[in-house]
């Protein structure tokens, strides 16, 4: 793991993984020989070293564990991150976002103040709208890209390491996996060093070998012309910053501090960017890189008993709702509600004699269903009735994690059903809703039992 996996991937590439815990919920499986590991199982063996790190330090059996997740990251993804916590021997009492880790590290400095959180990882770019205070923690605003971190930084040298390679041995080593393994490692100590210095040197002898004898790499790298082949990463890194601040529904000028946390936010010109951007506001940067970890870990003092009372009030990262009659969907739960949060709605059906209702639930900001991402479909048995009659409740539940459970009950004879949203529940619903069945099933969705009024989004 961690730094000796690194070590050792340069020599043995194909057994080494990377970055798994953005595969996680997902399909994604690496099979070597007679073993095959999901993502899942590769995150268990993973925590399994740690918890055994750190028993191995205390002496003694871990009571409990925090563990943290991108703002963004899926439910399906948090679902996998918990069985595999638990597989792995370890009691998962919380789930905590990243930004908003790091926002309780600075917040249990004492100062109240609106801050924006900045956390640009390996693998992915949270950014959160924060009130912070002595002893509370409210996040207003989460938004981010769960593919873009310094790993996409790293690439663009690799590419361009290959490319000066095609042009001086003509030998092309995108898939040549041994050379791409150095070349990534060459790649990231290149990045670090232009964090500090204007200019690197890679020097890279026998990286592989080519129809004329061994080919070596000996290049010079300016921060220039790093910025400039990532210039497009960077402008990434814009979106989601104006999207926090706008839908906090706040102004610039109302963002007291500006942090900085996350490895790859020491790349000179991510400082520059987010500077600019927050009008001239320079970053804090006292967060990076522990920011995180410790928060989670003043978390877990917190819910032990053993640190002073904070309270935290994360967010949702996007609407929860479910397709009613009309093609159109009706929001439970809207995006940036505090959580842990749960609400639940009436609704009724719309054909006399209906057996059945179905609750296609979906996570968005679409009206239509189609256009937003399928997370569970419900389908619950009714007495027959005339139209209109049923009581149908829906409650959707985001707990402290973030996972979703949602359930449907037929208020006259008790029957319910119900889903915790995961890999398997979406992958489900995703081939019945592109299934012939489909045409049919959607006429049977609900509608509501009279006009309600969603609760306003927050900020």
């Amino acid at each position: 793991m961690g730094t000796a996996a690194k070590r050792q991937a340069i020599t043995n590439p194909e057994y080494t993984v990377r970055s798994v815990k953005l595969k996680l919920g997902t399909d994604w499986s690496i099979t070597r020989g007679a073993v095959r590991l999901t993502a899942e199982e590769v995150a268990q063996l993973i925590l399994t070293r740690l918890r055994e790190d750190a028993e191995a330090y205390l002496g003694g059996p871990l009571g409990a564990a925090v563990l943290t997740v991108p703002a963004n990251f899926g439910l399906d993804g948090r679902v996998a991150l918990v069985r595999a916590g638990e597989a792995a021997g370890l009691h998962v009492i919380r789930m905590v976002n990243e930004p908003t880790a790091a926002a309780i590290t600075y917040g249990l400095n004492g100062r109240e103040s609106t801050v924006l959180i900045f956390d640009l990882g390996g693998g992915t770019l949270d950014v959160s709208l924060i009130e912070a205070s002595s002893n509370v923690v409210e996040v207003k605003a989460t938004a981010g890209d769960n593919h873009l971190g310094g790993d996409e930084w790293d690439l663009r040298i690799v590419h361009h390491l290959i490319k000066r390679v095609q042009d001086r041995y003509g030998v092309d080593l995108t898939h040549d996996v041994a050379a791409r393994q150095r070349l990534r490692d060459a790649a990231e100590t290149a990045k670090i060093e232009l964090s500090s210095a204007g200019i690197t040197s890679l020097r890279l002898p026998y990286l592989a070998t080519g129809p004329q004898g061994p080919l070596h790499v000996d290049e010079v790298l300016t921060r220039a012309e790093f910025e400039a082949f990532t210039q497009d990463l960077l402008e990434r890194c814009r979106r989601p910053v104006e999207q926090a601040v706008r839908d906090a529904g706040l102004t610039l000028d109302e963002i007291d501090r500006v942090i900085l946390t996350g490895g790859a936010t020491r790349i000179p010109a991510v400082g520059d960017l987010v500077r600019r951007i927050t009008g001239d506001r320079e970053p804090y940067r006292g967060l990076i890189p522990e920011g995180v970890v410790t928060g989670a870990a003043l978390q877990a003092g917190v819910l032990s008993g053993t640190q002073k009372d904070v309270l935290l009030l994360d967010a949702s990262s996007a609407s929860i709702g479910v397709e009613v009659h009309g093609e159109t969907v009706f929001r439970l739960i809207e995006k940036n509600a505090t959580i842990p949060t749960k609400r639940s709605e009436i609704f009724t059906t719309h054909k006399d004699n209906q057996r059945t209702v179905i609750v296609h639930v979906v996570e968005g900001e679409e009206k239509e269903p189609t256009r937003n991402r399928t997370l569970a479909v419900l389908e619950l048995a009714l007495a027959r009735s005339r139209k209109a009659l049923p009581r149908i409740e829906v409650f959707a539940d985001f707990d402290a994690n973030g996972v979703l459970h949602v359930t449907a009950k037929d208020l006259s004879t008790g029957t319910e059903v119900s889903a915790t949203a995961s890999h398997t529940t979406m992958e489900n619903a995703a081939a019945l809703v592109s299934s012939p069945r489909w045409t049919e099933l959607r006429g049977l969705t609900p509608t509501p039992v009279e006009p309600s009024v969603p609760p306003p989004a927050k900020g």
